[in-house]
């Protein structure tokens, strides 16, 4: 049995191609591709295409080659993420520092590299390289024979067809058996020389794409620090938290050090390239490949230019080679990526409910407990009533942590609570905080906490927004009438109800919570408390903070006004649904210029009743 994770659904058979990632086994599965006798987990690749599980044959989606850097370079700043955030448990969910520092020094191979590119041992190879020569015996004209070939007089002797003429002294030849010589490019040095660019050449690309990934994160940070176009608290918010990675000074040196590097290694790339496309290069045959281990000749081991191969040679196997894996040991490296990937969303929604849970995973918001929690992969915001353990828990928002390259949804969740957390790599991600239930994740990301802050602003405003200005029923008369007396209370005798539509004076609240249980109206009593909290939770401003109160408006709406920041909020009812609006300076703006402070939610009548 498998779980699809995008649809929460379970299924007993996989389709014919696979995303990795997006399946996992309820128990105890088959066998995969040989290597592991009992699957368990979540269905990554082990680095090939083929999905074997016992007789049933599928295959794996393959992954983007164009994307290919930007993913080993997200694989690894997840990895240490997830070893920092053992030590730091509320560490920054941006770009760690220790990657930025390691990748923007040379690496012992690239200053080599350099160092051969300066002194001209590759430019020599390529304008006067070793040759051999191959000699072939054809029969040609007598005018383009330079030299006979051996047996070429007996040849001649025996076909009178190459013969022009007959003299009494002998004769003379049109043809003969000639030997011709021409230069050989494709002695194995040589070859090792062409080989060498060629991976010298997919090395620095993936290095490149890799530091301007980086480099563009540290760009954006550096807007940041200087943006007039956003709101100043976005700014100060988001500067916040790359400051506990780099301040504006450090960010600037370490774009600085960065840019040089980048600089340097653009123009060695360009010299290979041009190296590729002139000289010994052009004339040594593309199948003509090195494979196993260097073989050490006179040559390359003792030639003052060719020699430098070799070194460069064993450097960048020593490189590349540390980085394969046997497939039982790159599907158990993906696996534990995936996890590592779930522990940093569980990172940055930490980070977004810090407003309501103060870095913790559970509390009390709005008369309700609030509770994170992990669920394999998957995390679950829950809330419960605080007096009712028995009561069973909501699922306000399930995220899903998907770790691919995918570029684009496929599949949009049927249930409105979940939504699937993906890298989004090669995606522009400042227009939109979220596309059909998915949301953009990523450390290089620097939204990323506020993506998943408006998230979670909305799942709790729709959790706290269903139970306003409702009816409070079956209430005795005897409170009723002293019900009447309470400001921010509106009474109907006639149906024995109330509703409470501001926050109440927390001695008239306590009068009549027990004159309701006095009556033995204990359930009533516990519904006007989470009635008030509620709307004293709703009264705190999202944005600075300040105090804001409700005003209440016919059939159950309201309007709140902030003195402090003037952020505006209403609550309107549009046929049979209410609309909530959050507004910034009274008009609303778009997620890249103010984040989760600007917003609105839609409830339906039917969320209403469900949540009686």
């Amino acid at each position: 049995m498998w779980l699809d994770r995008f649809t929460g659904e379970q299924c007993r058979q996989l389709p014919a191609h696979i995303q990795p990632g997006r399946y996992q086994s309820v128990g105890d599965g088959p066998a995969f591709n040989g290597h592991t006798p009992v699957f368990t987990g979540v269905l990554v690749s082990d680095g090939d295409q083929r999905c074997q599980l016992d007789d049933e044959a599928c295959t794996f989606t393959p992954p983007q080659k164009s994307l290919a850097a930007a993913t080993e370079l997200l694989s690894k700043v997840i990895t240490t993420i997830d070893a920092e955030a053992q030590q730091a448990p509320l560490m920054s969910p941006l770009m760690p520092a220790s990657i930025i520092d390691a990748k923007s020094h040379l690496q012992p191979f690239e200053e080599r590299l350099l160092d051969v590119v300066k002194q001209g041992h590759l430019h020599h190879i390529s304008q006067r390289p070793r040759l051999d020569l191959h000699y072939e015996d054809e029969i040609a004209d007598i005018g383009r024979a330079r030299r006979l070939a051996k047996g070429a007089l007996v040849h001649l002797a025996s076909h009178s067809e190459c013969w022009q003429r007959q003299t009494l002294s002998g004769v003379i030849p049109k043809r003969v058996l000639a030997r011709f010589s021409e230069d050989d490019y494709g002695i194995y040095e040589n070859r090792v020389y062409a080989r060498l660019l060629d991976k010298i050449e997919r090395y620095l690309h993936g290095r490149l794409a890799e530091l301007r990934g980086l480099q563009a994160t540290l760009n954006q940070a550096l807007r940041f620090y200087e943006a007039e176009n956003v709101d100043y608290r976005l700014r100060e918010e988001i500067c916040r938290l790359w400051g506990m990675t780099f301040n504006a000074e450090e960010t600037s040196n370490a774009s600085k050090l960065l840019g040089e590097t980048l600089e340097k290694l653009e123009r060695l790339y360009q010299t290979i390239a041009g190296l590729q496309q002139s000289g010994l290069y052009l004339l040594v045959s593309r199948q003509a490949q090195v494979t196993g281990a260097l073989h050490m000749t006179n040559i390359l081991g003792h030639d003052q230019h060719y020699r430098h191969l070799a070194i460069l040679w064993d450097q960048l196997a020593k490189v590349t080679q540390a980085k394969r894996a046997t497939p039982a040991e790159r599907f158990r490296q993906n696996q534990s990526l995936a996890s590592a990937y779930s522990h940093y969303a569980g990172l940055v929604m930490r980070w977004a409910l810090l407003p309501y849970l103060d870095g913790q995973d559970e509390g009390f918001w709005a008369g309700r407990r609030i509770c994170l929690r992990q669920s394999g992969l998957e995390w679950q915001l829950l809330s419960s009533s605080i007096d009712q353990s028995s009561t069973p828990e909501d699922v306000l928002l399930t995220v899903v942590p998907w770790l691919s390259d995918a570029t684009a949804p496929e599949v949009t969740p049927q249930s409105k609570e979940r939504f699937i957390a993906w890298p989004a790599i090669g995606l522009e991600m400042d227009t939109a905080y979220c596309q059909q239930q998915w949301i953009p994740l990523s450390p290089m990301d620097m939204y990323c906490t506020e993506r998943f802050g408006l998230l979670i602003d909305q799942a709790l405003s729709r959790m706290a927004l269903v139970t306003y200005a409702q009816p409070l029923q079956k209430i005795p008369q005897k409170v009723l009438a002293q019900a009447k007396q309470v400001s921010g209370i509106q009474v109907n005798v006639e149906r024995n109800e109330l509703i409470v539509t501001e926050a109440l004076a927390e001695e008239a609240a306590t009068a009549l919570k027990e004159a309701l249980r006095a009556s033995n109206s204990t359930s009533q009593a516990s519904a006007l408390e989470r009635h008030n909290q509620v709307i004293l939770a709703l009264e705190k401003c999202p944005v600075c903070a300040g105090r804001a109160p409700l005003v209440f408006q016919r059939p159950a709406g309201f309007r709140a006004k902030c003195q402090g920041c003037r952020t505006e909020r209403y609550l309107r009812q549009q046929g049979r649904i209410s609309v909530f609006e959050q507004l910034l300076h009274e008009r609303f703006m778009s997620f890249s210029v103010t984040g989760r402070r600007a917003f609105a939610v839609e409830i339906s009548d039917y969320e209403v009743i469900a949540r009686r």
